[in-house]
């Protein structure tokens, strides 16, 4: 389970949501909000049978970056691994005194990416 708090001051009424994080089924919904109320809403999401992944490895020299993929930050560092949808994703690895690397990368279900990556000095 993953957990997150995201706060949102929002008008009374009827709101649409949506939740994503690489890796995981979109969760969306609605909510109705009356005035001057505080709603706690509570969003499961999970892997899905219907979504289809694969593995992404990645390792870099020297160790330590930071990931994310899609915008999504990835809660472990280098040497890292992690599943993604099936499908095309984009990644930025970042260092502290290193360029980022942006890599297109192509997940397929059941597959394994590597992912090599020399960081740049600036």
């Amino acid at each position: 389970m993953v957990e997150g708090p995201a706060r949102a001051a929002v008008g009374a009424g009827k709101h649409s949501y949506s939740v994503t994080r690489a890796g995981w089924q979109p969760a969306e919904g609605t909510v109705t909000v009356k005035s001057g109320e505080i709603k706690l809403l509570t969003v499961n999401m999970g892997a899905g049978a219907e979504a289809a992944t694969g593995i992404v490895n990645v390792k870099t020299i020297p160790s330590g970056a930071t990931v994310s993929a899609d915008g999504n930050q990835i809660e472990s560092q280098t040497p890292t691994s992690f599943r993604l949808t099936a499908g095309q994703h984009t990644l930025v690895i970042s260092l502290f005194g290193f360029r980022p690397v942006r890599r297109v990368i192509e997940v397929k279900a059941d597959g394994n990416v590597e992912v090599d990556v020399p960081m740049p000095r600036h």
